[in-house]
Order: structure tokens, then C-alpha cells, then sequence
């Protein structure tokens, strides 16, 4: 499978599945795929991706379902960041004495 084609099977099953992440990047390499996937502002690159993987609907299945994890644990974990510093800024106004 050339990278335009696995390109193609990448993007229309992600917008099958109504992922919320896009393929930003896919190249392949002697030692197999890199994909990168975006969400956001956030990007998360798996190499070594076998090429039988593209073409296996389960593994696949499975890779975009761990894809889909780790996103959602690094935009918690952003959205958690993101209330401490919005309550340590309140906690400094409540504090400012100017």
C-alpha cells in the first residue's frame, strides 16, 4: 500500500468512526508507519506502525481506539492544569491588595 492510499484508508475510517482527532501526518518508513494525530493543540505520533495494521480493520480498530484514549487522558489532564492556574490567579486577585 503506497502512503496515498493508507492516507486515504486512515481518513475515511477515522470520519466513519466520527473521531474527534484528524491524521496529520503519515509517512512510511523501512521500519514501518509514522503516524501523527491531531486534536487541538495537541499532537500524538506512534511509529513502527506495521503496514499490516492499516489493512487489519481490528488493529486498526484498536489503534484508533488507543489513540482515542490517550487523548482523552492528555486533554483531562490539561483541562485539570488548566483550573489550578484559573484558581490560583483568583486566589492571587482575592489576595492583591492594590
Amino acid at each position: 500500500m503506497d502512503d496515498g492510499e493508507a492516507r486515504r484508508r486512515l481518513e475515511n475510517i477515522i470520519a466513519r468512526r466520527r473521531e474527534k482527532f484528524v491524521l496529520s501526518y503519515l509517512s512510511s518508513t523501512e521500519n514501518g508507519y509514522v503516524l501523527k494525530f491531531g486534536q487541538g493543540i495537541v499532537d500524538i505520533v506512534r511509529t513502527r506502525i506495521d503496514s499490516a495494521v492499516l489493512v487489519d480493520e481490528d488493529r486498526l480498530g484498536s489503534l484508533l481506539d488507543e489513540i482515542r484514549r490517550d487523548f482523552r487522558r492528555l486533554t483531562a489532564r490539561a483541562h485539570d492544569h488548566s483550573d489550578e492556574l484559573k484558581d490560583g490567579i483568583q486566589s492571587i486577585r482575592l489576595h492583591d491588595t492594590n
